[in-house]
Parts: structure tokens; C-alpha cells; sequence
């Protein structure tokens, strides 16, 4: 059986999964960062990240999570916010 494929987004989360990255975030970010690293843990799911560009590479795995740098700007994701507006 395939694992069950999860992908969270939070543009300022990546300093949770990398301390060396010195980022503002809120709690949101840290539930995310909870939900996310918990649900790695098991073998049943396949948990992705995208979080914002902060010199990374643009894969990485952290955690047990593949995180995906999103090389857009830092204002934010437009396609995303205008979906959350529609639905």
C-alpha cells in the first residue's frame, strides 16, 4: 500500500525545521512543524513542506519531512491566498 501523500504550507515555518535560520513565526507555524514531524513518524504517510526561500536548497529533507522551497516572493503565495478566498 502506498503511503498517504500530505503537503503543508507555511512560508515562515522553515526556521522550525532549521534553527540556523533565524525567522519571525507564530504559532501556527509551530502546529504545522508539530503536525507535520508527528506525522513523519509514520511509515504510512509521505509528508512534504513548502516553506519560503531562505537561501536553502530547493529540496531538502528535515525531520522526516521533504521540504520544498517556494522561490516566489516573500509577500506570499497569490494562487493560494486567491483560493482560500474562493472556497
Amino acid at each position: 500500500m502506498r503511503p498517504v501523500r500530505i503537503c503543508f504550507i507555511s512560508l515562515h515555518a522553515y526556521h522550525l525545521f532549521n534553527g540556523a535560520c533565524r525567522t519571525v513565526f507564530g504559532g501556527a507555524e509551530v502546529q504545522l512543524y508539530y503536525l507535520a514531524t508527528k506525522l513523519a513518524e509514520d511509515p504510512a504517510f509521505d509528508v512534504n513542506f513548502v516553506v519560503g526561500d531562505f537561501g536553502q536548497p530547493d529540496i531538502e529533507m528535515r525531520d522526516g519531512v521533504r521540504l520544498f522551497k517556494y522561490p516566489g516572493r516573500a509577500g506570499g503565495i497569490r494562487f493560494i491566498r486567491g483560493i482560500g478566498a474562493t472556497a
